[in-house]
């Protein structure tokens, strides 16, 4: 009996050792379950910051540019999660289009450099994430200088021919499947030779420990627009005056090509993000909300993007008489967005989003004893909570849309006569509501600040 009693004894403290042996074994490493960049060399920081993004436990909340940067921070105590620069700082863009600008042009790429690789360093120092947006000057020379050197239209000027910038690779295969297109790849070189440059910024942005600082790159954004060069819309009437199939055709060329000389270039620290406009119209004009079938449109194929994000602005006094949440009128695009992205396997984002009008207001109008404005005598109510009632509880109510991985509000500017501020600032009557939005946790899904962040980077 005793025997027996001791063989029994010795089956089940195995059985009891092999059951935790079996699901160690068999739990699905972490790796697994990485989400793979589109880089297949991608380093394992940007790898793990490709996962983070999609398995976030919260949403992040960044700004564009240091002004913003700094107010979160001064009304917060703590910097936002992350920051979006502008890449035309690196490239020149914006000295290349008039010729005052031509002669400080590569001074100013140089501080501009020095200046955005010890901000990068040190938001990934304190373990934050850095975003770069690219307002590229047009690719066609509004003039050239009797010494032949060229002066470009601004980023929002010339014609909309993004073909012009097709690799020279791909210019006869462009030319036979569209015979009616003209100047393809006639400005291909000027391309190529700003990626140079983003290439060698890109490579020698490293860590403490030497190691590449990983970068969500958004070249091409709102692009379904009139607004840009490289859109594929006339801004008059929301139509496209490109044909779709021509438009997405060039759009994949040049995507891959710019992916592929990163690489190539021994650039592998870059997250890809497409950023197409959402709403459609302004105040006055008729609103119309992306659909999934244009969203696919404005993009590349899928397969070439990292995060599929979005960009969508609101005004203030633009529905009527009474503001609304303007988010919650928004909410399906989100939702469209949010699971595109989880079908892809993607991290999914409003990569820009503004309240416009919201803080001039203070400025040109006067507070009511309420905590309201009136504006042209129309009285806006709680603008105490304007945070709440405009951006975050529209989203963190609805069960999908609060699962986006970060949300990006715009830039503030000071000038002399009022101001134009996107995100909180010092004086905003608004930000003690702000402030408890990033501070609580909130079961349904936490808003998250720099202080707050996990790990983003393994």
């Amino acid at each position: 009996m005793r025997k027996k009693n001791l063989i029994l004894v010795i089956l089940i403290c195995s059985v009891i050792m092999v059951i935790p042996l079996y699901f160690l074994l068999t739990k699905p490493s972490q790796t697994q379950h990485l989400s793979q960049p589109v880089d297949p060399n991608a380093t394992e920081e940007t790898k793990s910051l490709s996962s983070a993004l999609r398995n976030s436990p919260g949403i992040l909340l960044g700004v564009e540019d240091e002004n913003a940067y700094e107010d979160v921070k001064n009304v917060t105590g703590s910097y936002p999660a992350f920051m979006s620069l502008d890449a035309c700082c690196i490239t020149g863009d914006w000295w290349i289009t008039d010729e005052g600008g031509l002669q400080y042009k590569d001074m100013l790429m140089h501080e501009y450099a020095e200046d955005y690789t010890t901000l990068i360093k040190g938001i990934r120092r304190r373990g934050g994430v850095t975003s770069m947006v690219w307002h590229q000057a047009n690719c066609v020379p509004e003039t050239i200088l009797p010494n032949g050197t060229a002066i470009y239209y601004e980023y929002n000027e010339g014609p909309h021919e993004l073909w012009r910038m097709i690799p020279s690779a791909s210019v006869s295969q462009v030319q036979a499947q569209f015979t009616n297109l003209t100047n393809v790849g006639a400005n291909f070189a000027i391309y190529e030779e700003k990626l140079a440059t983003l290439a060698n910024f890109f490579k020698n942005l490293l860590d403490d420990n030497g190691k590449s600082i990983p970068i969500i790159f958004r070249p091409f954004h709102e692009n379904n627009g009139g607004w840009f060069w490289w859109g594929s819309a006339a801004i008059d009437d929301n139509e496209y005056t490109i044909d779709p199939t021509i438009y997405k055709t060039v759009l994949n060329i040049i995507w891959r090509y710019t992916i592929d000389y990163f690489t190539q270039h021994g650039v592998h620290n870059l997250l890809y993000a497409i950023s197409p406009n959402g709403v459609w119209g302004s105040s006055g004009a008729d609103w119309a909300e992306l659909s999934e079938e244009e969203y696919l449109t404005a993009c590349p194929d899928l397969d070439m993007v990292d995060i599929l994000g979005f960009d969508i602005y609101f005004d203030l006094f633009g529905y009527g008489e009474e503001v609304e949440d303007s988010l919650a009128l928004n909410l399906d695009e989100v939702r469209m967005v949010v699971n595109l992205a989880a079908k892809h396997n993607k991290a999914a984002a409003i990569t820009e989003i503004g309240l416009r009008s919201s803080f001039e207001a203070q400025y040109e109008h006067i507070m009511n004893d309420h905590g309201g404005i009136l504006y042209n005598g129309i009285h806006i109510n709680n603008f105490h909570t304007l945070w709440s009632n405009e951006f975050f509880e529209p989203l963190l109510n609805d069960p999908v849309a609060r699962n986006i991985s970060y949300f990006a509000f715009w830039t503030n500017k000071e000038w002399d006569t009022g101001a134009e501020h996107y995100a909180p600032w010092p004086g905003d009557p608004s930000k003690d509501d702000f402030i408890n939005i990033t501070a609580r946790i909130d079961p349904r899904r936490n808003v998250l600040l720099e202080d707050r962040l996990p790990n983003m980077y393994g």
